[in-house]
């Protein structure tokens, strides 16, 4: 058997955290032998499940079946190992000193787990769980006179998704912007789970609204294909959200996209100098009002092309200015 770091820790009161005292387990031979009747029956594995890096609570009744007896000996085992990997001693001391013992190979801190004893039930308390605490776990408690308890848990740990991918109906991944669209356009998009066990959940919301929640696995994967059809100048710039949800203790893994529609200016207006003097520079603009996204403006003189210009975004829309001589053409 490989060799393991042991730590025997002091506690100040029943359930406060432990100090340490010494570093020697329990050894095999202070192990007292079972009370209890014949032919009991198999254990059944009670189900317990809490996410990754928060805590969880194994259960263990340390009361006695004998009114007024007294209790020795907590151990618990997680299965697959012989030897317990944390102990709660109070043989021939009292309650205020019992020996507790932790298996640092598996919790690595000392107060990584704590036996809370001065709840109904009693407890081991694993804080910051990680994926290696999940298995199967036996507790034994140990009275004077009353017979042995046991009690067998199945602990499973969740690891909670990462936010989804979202591609277009085209199959490429969109970040931030979903589209660009046309009015009047379906939108076609498949959000794709990352991470997370047990798989996750996926569902698309919209302005905090449940749009598609009907998921489904594809090679190990969990997807969600979205459609809405007949897009319109209002979609522009909306919200859109894909979320991926396993548990009910940490919020679901959020992918969140806007909206783009784009469409025409519903006019384009040009407005040269009020006079034209020969020689001078003149400035021209053109005004583009109600369009989507953002504007490139291109500028002619007859078929030539003219790149003295700067856009801004002004009350009457998108307006972009040239320096010029002579007349233009603006499209």
């Amino acid at each position: 058997m490989l060799p393991t770091t042991m730590v025997v820790l002091l506690l100040p009161s029943l359930g406060s955290p432990q100090i340490p005292e010494s570093s020697s387990p329990l050894p095999d031979q202070e192990i007292p032998e079972e009370k209890g009747e014949e032919d009991e029956p198999a254990l059944v594995a009670t189900p317990l499940s809490s996410v990754a890096g928060h805590m969880v609570e194994l259960p263990c009744d340390a009361r006695p079946s004998i009114g007024g007896d007294q209790l020795l000996l907590i151990l618990w085992y997680k299965i697959g190992t012989s030897s317990p990997v944390y102990t709660f001693d109070v043989r021939y001391r009292p309650a205020a000193r019992a020996r507790v013992y932790s298996d640092q190979t598996l919790f690595e801190e000392p107060t990584r787990a704590v036996m809370g004893v001065d709840r109904q039930p009693a407890a081991l308390v694993i804080s910051n769980l990680i994926p290696a605490d999940e298995g199967l776990y036996k507790c034994r408690v140990d009275f004077k006179r009353s017979p042995t308890k046991h009690f067998l848990l199945n602990l499973t740990v969740i690891a909670p998704p990462h936010p989804p991918s979202v591609y277009d109906g085209s199959g490429k991944r969109m970040q931030e912007r979903l589209g660009p669209f046309r009015t009047g356009d379906k939108l076609q998009a498949t959000c794709v789970s990352l991470g997370g066990d047990p798989a996750p959940s996926l569902a698309w919301w919209r302005e905090g609204r449940l749009i598609d929640g009907e998921d489904e696995e594809v090679n190990g994967q969990t997807i969600n294909s979205l459609e809405v059809g007949n897009l319109t100048m209002e979609d522009n710039g909306k919200p859109i959200q894909c979320r991926a949800a396993n548990n009910e203790v940490t919020p679901p893994a959020v992918t969140s996209l806007t909206l783009y529609i784009a469409y025409p200016p519903s006019t384009v207006a040009l407005a040269p100098p009020p006079t034209l003097t020969a020689g001078e520079l003149a400035t021209f603009t053109c005004a583009a009002a109600n369009l989507s996204g953002e504007a490139t403006f291109l500028w002619f003189l007859g078929q030539s092309q003219l790149y003295d210009q700067r856009e801004e975004v002004g009350e009457a829309g998108v307006v972009s200015t040239l320096r010029c001589p002579q007349l233009l053409q603006c499209y």
